[in-house]
């Protein structure tokens, strides 16, 4: 047993192991110094988008460049930090991206389950009466904002906006050049008229 264990060698994989911290470490590096400077990129890409789904694509373009250290050393040897930086922006815009598609895919799969749902009981009737009104109700709400008539497209995107995002509605209203208080007496004039639907 003794005279075996000269001739185990573990040498070979200490290269590989070097490398994959190597990678771990460049990858680490970068996403704790520029974290903010990716959610800026993909804010700007993405200006609709909550900050919660933001956060996640990083995260998980992270952890990609994480399990794909070849990539990363080749992009560190390539460019240095710059160079996997812009590796960074690249994964995290396709998983921002990805994501956004599959929750499309999942709501038009929910739109399509609802004639079940209408035809199941008299509340999904009622629930399939107010989806159907929303952009008519958009219609009639955004004359509440009590804001010149010039502004109601930008109040009426800034509604749709809120609506998809859930952001806060300072957010909202600065993101779409109109005032607070306007997005706010729209989205309650909404609420009001569907919550009279449902």
């Amino acid at each position: 047993m003794l005279a075996l264990a000269p001739a185990f060698r573990p040498a070979p994989e200490a290269a590989p192991r070097r490398a994959q911290r190597l990678g771990h470490s460049v990858v680490a590096g970068v996403f704790s110094a520029h974290h903010d400077d990716l959610q800026s990129y993909l804010r700007n890409r993405f200006p609709r988008v909550c900050a919660g789904r933001i956060e996640d694509a990083v995260g998980d373009a992270c952890v990609d460049l994480l399990r794909q250290t070849d990539d990363v050393e080749k992009a560190f040897a390539e460019g240095g930090e710059a160079r996997v930086m812009s590796l960074a922006r690249v994964v995290a815009w396709r998983k921002l991206r990805g994501g956004l598609r599959r929750a499309h895919v999942r709501a038009e799969v929910g739109v399509d389950d609802l004639s079940i749902v209408r035809r199941a009981n008299p509340a999904g009737q009622l629930l399939g009466v107010a989806l159907s009104s929303l952009p008519r109700a958009l219609d009639r709400a955004v004359p509440a904002s009590n804001t010149a008539p010039s502004q109601y497209a930008a109040v009426r995107r800034a509604l749709e906006d809120k609506l998809e995002t859930h952001d806060s509605d300072g957010v909202v209203a600065a993101r779409h050049g109109i005032r607070r208080e306007h997005l706010n007496r729209a989205k309650r004039a909404l609420m009001k008229e569907l919550s009279g639907l449902v």
